[in-house]
Formats: C-alpha cells, structure tokens, sequence
C-alpha cells in the first residue's frame, strides 16, 4: 500500500490508496484479426485516479491497453471463440478483471468495390451485406480490397423458344481465389429472343460469366441455351454448360466448345448462323438479316422474316448457344459450352443443361430462381442468367 496525500478542506491528510475496482463489460465485437470492447468504469478508483485500461483475451492471453472504452485488442486467430475481460489501472496498479465478455468468433472480412453499384452500395462486403446476387443482364466491375477466396455460381441464360421451349442453360460452380488490387468483370448473359414466326427460328442465349478486366480472360462461365427451330424432331435448342455444350436433339447445331463458337441448326432451306469468336452470328433470312450479340454477355436477336426461310441471332460469345435454323424443318441450335479456369478455380464443377427435359444445369441449387430457363414455346424470350458470389 502506498501513502496518497489529498487535500480536504484545507489539510493534507494521509489517505491509503488501492487498486480500482472492476470494470463494468459491455460488448465485444468481432472483426477480422481482432476484436472491439466495450466497458464503462468502476464505481471506485481506489482512492486514485484511474489512468488506463487492459483487456485480456481467453484463449490466448493476447492483452491490449487504451485510456478508455472502447479498446481495440489485435492479434487474434480468425475462426476461434474469444471472450474478453477488462482491468482498470491507477498509480497502484491494475484492479480485478471484470465478468467476461460475450464471445466472438473473428472472420477475415471479404469486401469489395463494384460499379455500377448494387444496392446503392458501391463497396460490398459479403459478411455484412450477405452474398452478392446479379440476376439482371448486365456487366458489373469489382475491385477486392484484401485477397481470399469466394464461392461462385454462374448460370448462362435460356435460349429463345417457338414451338417448343428455348434450349436450358448451363451452369459452373468453384472457389475462386480473388486477388486484391485485380479488376474482375461479371457479366450477367441475356436470354435469346423467340418467335412465332412461321419458318423462321429463335435465338440462342448468352453465357453468363466472370472474367479478369484486363485481357478478358474468362474465369468462369456458364453456357447459354441453344435457340428453338419450327419443326422436326431437332427444332429443341440445346442445352447450353459442359465442355462442349449439347448438340440439338435430332442431329441441330451443335455445341460451342471453349475455344470456338457453337453452331447454328441446318434448316431445309437456310442454315442458323454460328457464333463467331466472341460476338454472337448473324442469321440469314433470305433479305433479312438478323443480329446476334455483341460480348459474351448479351442474348442473340433476330430479326423475323416470315413466308421465307428465317433464324435468330445466336447467342453472343463463344459460350453463348447457336440460333435455331429456319424453315418448318429447321434444327434447334446447339447449347454454348461452360468454362472453368483451373489457375484460380477450386473444385471447379461444369454442369450442362438438358434440353430433352427442358433442365437447366445445377437447376435444384436453390438461388438459381428460373435463370437460364429456354423461352416458353411461343416465342418467349430466354430467362436472365445469374451470378451468385458468397
């Protein structure tokens, strides 16, 4: 014990001073590495004034000291449970620890900036703002602000339907290892316009995916559906995902590969345009011309022409799927293939779409919604691919 003089109404008196009493524990709150405390002061200073504060973790022992609440303590394991007790400390020393706190378990805090931004947020952060879930056509741009790794689902979009519903899409899942710094650009393909149009053929649907910005090297790719044709047993458009994509029933056009562009159904009188390298083929309707997509990400458009031999657009890219071909004996196109990038992706898995059956690839996954469904018979329009980071 220490002698503390204090004056008192004029006099110095010997007052014998201790150790504070125990802090009051607030809350904890976990971050990544770390943690944040908070505390509110004991009801006695023991005779001297309180300088500053130490919180102790448990497991680990790892201490930090402020001179008020909160305190910050750093150092910490992510993934392991800590509570936290506080002391408080004056000329004496440090008083007793208080109640323990609640326990936190510290994560590494995976965020992002994106633009346009999603939500009215233009940075992300997949621990507080839940996953990120693109299921609108479009082309997103995002920047980690630390490296780590990220769960990724990607579905291409539907092809166009007519008689029969659009080819179903393809899709990919995997980890991808995201580097801090690097530009990433998702991109969110667009289903294939269909048609009623007599002798005429819908579009094929584009590939949705995640390539890096610089070089547009693809990372992940699901593969767009393959356009409906009028008649005949191959007027199904495939079924877009695998390695190849899925030829037309009955002999259409077939799947794109990873490296080369799928190809248009054979019509009696006129054959559905392929894709070409990444843009999407242009279709033949005897005067007419059809427009496919430009980019991997946008859907094949078609410009109808009935009483002649007519086909859609394909579908933009490599990945997207091939419009059907023209005329009552048309063939469906063939679904565009699915990619996987094994130098950043992690139990990377391709899955194709069915056109038989009309089943979209990993279709029972249950943030899929409809992407990548084939347009409705009739001349629906393919459904929106999706990309699902979490």
């Amino acid at each position: 014990m220490t002698d503390v003089y204090r004056a008192e109404a004029g006099d110095n008196w010997p007052v014998t001073a201790t150790v504070p009493g125990a802090p009051t524990i607030g809350t904890a709150t976990g971050a990544s590495a770390s943690a944040s405390v908070t505390f509110t002061a004991p009801a006695s200073d023991g005779g001297s004034a309180i300088t500053g504060y130490r919180v102790t973790s448990s497991p680990g022992g790892i201490t930090a000291t402020g001179a008020s609440s909160p305190i910050t303590i750093t150092g910490l394991t992510n993934g392991t449970a800590y509570t936290f007790t506080v002391a408080a400390q004056n000329a004496i020393g440090y008083g007793a620890e208080s109640a323990a706190s609640n326990s936190v378990t510290p994560a590494s805090v995976r965020a992002f900036t994106i633009s346009p931004a999603v939500s009215g947020k233009s940075t992300w952060t997949l621990e507080s703002d839940g996953a990120l879930n693109l299921g609108s056509g479009g082309t997103w741009t995002i920047v980690p602000t630390s490296s780590y790794n990220v769960s990724a689902k990607v579905w291409g979009a539907g092809g166009g339907g007519m008689t029969t519903s659009g080819g179903p899409a393809g899709a990919a899942t995997g980890t991808i290892a995201m580097t801090n710094g690097t530009s990433y650009q998702l991109i969110v393909g667009t289903g294939g316009q269909g048609t009623s149009v007599s002798r005429a053929a819908s579009a094929g649907g584009a590939g949705s995916g995640i390539q890096f910005t610089s070089g547009s090297t693809p990372i992940m790719v699901g593969g767009g559906g393959g356009g409906n044709a009028e008649g005949g047993s191959g007027r199904y458009g495939g079924g877009g995902g695998g390695t190849t994509g899925e030829t037309a029933p009955g002999g259409g056009g077939f799947g794109g590969t990873q490296s080369a562009a799928g190809a248009g159904g054979n019509g009696g009188r006129r054959t559905g345009a392929s894709g070409s390298g990444r843009n999407g083929g242009g279709g033949n309707t005897g005067s007419a011309y059809t427009t496919g997509g430009t980019g991997f990400g946008t859907g094949g458009v078609g410009t109808f022409n009935g009483g002649d031999a007519g086909s859609g657009g394909g579908g933009a890219g490599y990945f997207g799927g091939g419009e059907g071909g023209g005329d009552a004996g048309g063939f469906g196109g063939g679904g565009g293939s699915g990619y996987v990038n094994g130098s950043v992706v992690t139990s990377g898995t391709l899955y194709s779409g069915n056109a038989s059956t009309g089943t979209v690839g990993n279709s029972s996954d249950a943030n899929r919604g409809t992407a990548g469904n084939g347009g409705s018979a009739g001349g629906g329009t393919g459904v929106t691919g999706r990309i699902y980071l979490s």
